[in-house]
């Protein structure tokens, strides 16, 4: 699932579906994914981008992947098209690679 910023995802699949930032975001977009499906849900980066959640970054083209069913997390870009930070995430463990 390729993410259109400013738009939301409700991820309700019985297998793990990846939702894959969009290249180019200007500061301020968003993006944000509720978990619904037993699978869950994994955030990749693109070549170049990188996420933050807390005090830990993913490695450049890294990804976000949800611990529980019901997981979210909402991204912002804070940096034009390279950088997105998570903020309002819930979760009970989210994995940042």
């Amino acid at each position: 699932q390729a993410a259109v910023v400013n738009n939301g995802y409700v991820i309700s699949n019985a297998g793990a579906t990846t939702v894959t930032l969009p290249a180019t975001a200007v500061f301020g977009s968003e993006i944000k994914v509720q978990g619904l499906g037993a699978g869950g849900w994994i955030v990749q980066a693109n070549t170049g981008q990188t996420i933050n959640v807390g005090s830990v970054a993913t490695s450049v083209a890294g990804s976000v992947t949800s611990a529980n069913r019901y997981d979210t997390i909402q991204l912002v870009c804070i940096i034009a098209n390279t950088t997105w930070s998570a903020q309002g995430n819930l979760s009970s463990g989210l994995t940042v690679v």
